[in-house]
């Protein structure tokens, strides 16, 4: 069968040259060459929050600004200073908790500091002990081992807690949930089961005004809302809704 026209296509840097029998150049349109083209779709995905694990909270706190905590739990393999920062840490969609699992306090605030924590619950946290587990090379003197099982506040330390739970976290000393040597606000948050050996099995407060509680505070042990020192000026249940 003999062919009128044998086509040769070369396909060059997205031209097409098209090439009769006769070695004749044709004109061809590149439209029919076209392969149409898939939808391209973006590989970034869209969060509404920054952080998921412990590393990466550990690392987002060196800059100062908004945390936004992912759902679900995060597990703390050690405290974290955040000393002379301004951070505010939320939890957009709700169930954020952190977890040390009763080998941690969470964190140590001081010098200039003020932070923030909404919608976060903290579970488990430990002062640490005099024993070979909790060295001071884990806490040093200087941030109070012993002291505020979740959370420890030293001097020029602003804290702002809002709706927030801490449940079963204890000291060995004082401050089972909260101790306090700077200034606390607290409102809208629940305290349950948290223990001390000597004072305060939810907030321990170190210094006269220090600690301003809102309303709609629950807590449910039996230290009380608040626990001062001998100076102290306030009840055990001033915290209390």
């Amino acid at each position: 069968m003999k062919l009128n026209l044998l086509y040769t296509y070369i396909i060059v840097a997205a031209s097409c040259l098209c090439i009769d029998g006769q070695g004749r150049l044709l004109k061809a349109s590149t439209n029919d060459l076209k392969t149409p083209k898939s939808p391209i779709k973006s590989s970034k995905v869209s969060l509404d929050c920054d952080v998921t694990t412990f590393g990466e909270l550990q690392d987002i706190t060196d800059v100062d600004g908004d945390i936004k905590i992912c759902s679900g739990t995060i597990v703390f393999i050690e405290q974290i200073d955040l000393s002379g920062k301004q951070l505010t840490f939320t939890c957009p969609k709700g169930g954020c908790v952190l977890d040390a699992e009763l080998k941690s306090r969470f964190f140590y605030i001081a010098g200039g500091s003020n932070i923030s924590f909404d919608g976060i619950t903290f579970k488990n946290g430990n002062s640490g002990d005099s024993t070979a587990a909790y060295s001071t090379a884990l806490y040093p003197l200087s941030q109070k081992l012993l002291f505020g099982g979740a959370i420890s506040i030293g001097t020029d330390g602003k804290v702002d807690i809002a709706a927030c739970s801490f449940v079963g976290n204890t000291a060995n000393v004082s401050g089972g949930a909260i101790d306090n040597d700077g200034v606390i606000t607290v409102t809208g948050s629940k305290f349950e089961g948290n223990t001390a050996v000597t004072n305060g099995n939810n907030i321990f407060n170190s210094v006269g005004d220090g600690v301003i509680c809102n309303d709609k505070n629950t807590f449910q042990s039996s230290g009380g809302g608040r626990d001062d020192d001998s100076d102290g000026n306030y009840p055990p249940d001033l915290c209390a809704a």
